[in-house]
């Protein structure tokens, strides 16, 4: 079993990746909620790494708080290492959003919709064949009738937007955990002692990922700005 140093982050092991500004209506912490049931998956259905990175802004004392929710929710892991191991990276920049968005099994993006702009790290994580898993806002929205992943969770509809304190952490949770099971089981039926199963939709996902990642280019984007609406 192959170890990377100095993470001690394991090859064969599914590794989520979750890596952006940190705010309040992101839910950074949305996969811990329910704690007890993330635990449960890592001892039946299959070991973890979850690597965290991002900054919040000097002045935003609720990114800064749920920073230290993250921490403590490490904390609250450290009897369980052997099922599952969560990194938390310091001094975020572009150097780890590279090697993030193209060395993770699962790209993890959980704001709460509609209140995601875009989402540009997911748009780099499919150019490079990593499977996501994700609510329905931002970019995603164009993409969420191909198979690049898992959708899951709340889905706005309608004029009105909302609130972002109203997170819908508990049915959220619920929803990420039961897709998440899907997640495991399909990652360790398609790379499992070393041996890849290339016949699995696993591989499949990956392939519409790279796929799908040629629509989200700048060239398309301005173009479409100066057609619908600079003319």
């Amino acid at each position: 079993m192959n170890v990377i140093k100095p993470w001690q982050v394991k090859e064969d092991v599914l590794t989520i990746g979750w890596a952006r500004r940190i705010a309040g209506y992101k839910r950074p912490a949305l996969l811990f909620h329910d704690i007890e049931r993330l635990i449960k998956l890592a001892y039946e259905v299959g070991p973890l790494q979850i690597i965290f990175a991002g900054k919040a802004h000097p002045n935003d004392n609720l990114g800064a708080a749920k920073i230290d929710e993250i921490l403590n929710h490490i904390d609250k892991l450290n009897d369980h290492k052997d099922v599952i191991r969560v990194l938390i990276l310091e001094n975020y920049d572009t150097y780890f959003g590279k090697l993030l968005t193209n060395s993770v099994d699962v790209w993890l993006n959980n704001p709460l919709p509609p209140f995601e702009a875009s989402g540009t790290s997911g748009m780099k994580a499919i150019l490079n064949g990593v499977l996501q898993l994700t609510t329905v806002d931002g970019w995603v929205v164009e993409a969420v009738n191909d198979d690049i992943g898992w959708f899951f969770g709340y889905q706005h509809e309608g004029p009105h937007i909302g609130h972002e304190t109203e997170l819908r952490l508990d049915e959220d949770s619920q929803a990420l955990c039961a897709v998440l099971e899907d997640v495991i089981k399909l990652y360790y039926s398609t790379y499992k002692n070393g041996q890849v199963n290339v016949d699995s939709l696993w591989i499949d996902k990956m392939v519409h990922c790279v796929e799908k990642s040629g629509f989200f280019n700048t060239q398309r984007m301005v173009s479409q700005y100066k057609k619908n609406m600079w003319e």
